[in-house]
């Protein structure tokens, strides 16, 4: 992050109120007190989700962020560090519209992430922690059993090229492209034998991590 004076997206899907005051949302924010807040809610009424500890971010410094449900548990991971969880075993995964944001929001007073993101990956299981550790630092092949989207940034022809069997690129629009400072190791390892992961799910992970090539100011 650059600026953490105010409220910033970093993912967002945001479905219409269709039955106010509730709707289905899928968010990853910053909030202005230095806190990430992560939510999955549905239309209504029900929800799963938290932020982190109050002055928990700081500016010009790389973060790996992964957010995991398994059944009706959702954790955030920082840097590998669990740091928040919430339950709710009645929780259902809401419908949500096709459109996704990144780093920007439509809710509210519309703005751009003044900050930069290198990766964002979607898997459609439960990532454990050591599968979470082992991948952080090496980039994927796109073809990685169970991943739903991988977007990395380093296509100059696509940026927002999804390279996950499914296809879906974004688009650019206003985003400006800085080389990173962090460590990279662009050579995909040997796969390691996962660990039975519980139920479907999400876990994103490669936000902001020091893991690759270039990162997105957006």
């Amino acid at each position: 992050m650059h600026d953490l004076s105010r409220h910033q997206a970093i993912w967002e899907q945001i479905g219409a109120v269709t039955n106010p005051p509730y709707h289905s949302a899928f968010y990853l924010w910053y909030i202005a007190d230095n806190r990430l807040s992560f939510n999955l809610s549905d239309n209504i009424g029900g929800s799963l989700g938290f932020s982190t500890p109050l002055n928990f971010l700081e500016t010009e410094k790389w973060y790996h962020v992964a957010v995991v449900r398994s059944s009706g548990t959702l954790t955030m991971y920082i840097n590998l560090e669990k740091i928040v969880t919430d339950v709710n075993p009645s929780f259902t995964y809401p419908d949500l519209p096709d459109i996704v944001t990144v780093g920007y929001t439509t809710y509210g007073a519309p703005c751009n992430l003044n900050g930069s993101i290198d990766e964002l990956r979607i898997w459609d299981y439960a990532r454990t922690p050591e599968q979470l550790d082992y991948w952080k630092n090496y980039a994927l092949s796109g073809s990685e059993d169970g991943l739903l989207g991988y977007w990395n940034f380093d296509d100059p022809n696509n940026i927002m090229k999804d390279l996950s069997p499914y296809g879906n690129n974004g688009q650019i629009y206003g985003a400006q492209d800085i080389l990173s400072d962090g460590p990279v190791n662009p050579v995909t390892p040997e796969p390691v034998v996962p660990e039975p992961a519980s139920l479907l799910l999400f876990g994103m992970g490669g936000l902001a991590s020091a893991l690759i090539k270039r990162k997105r100011k957006v």
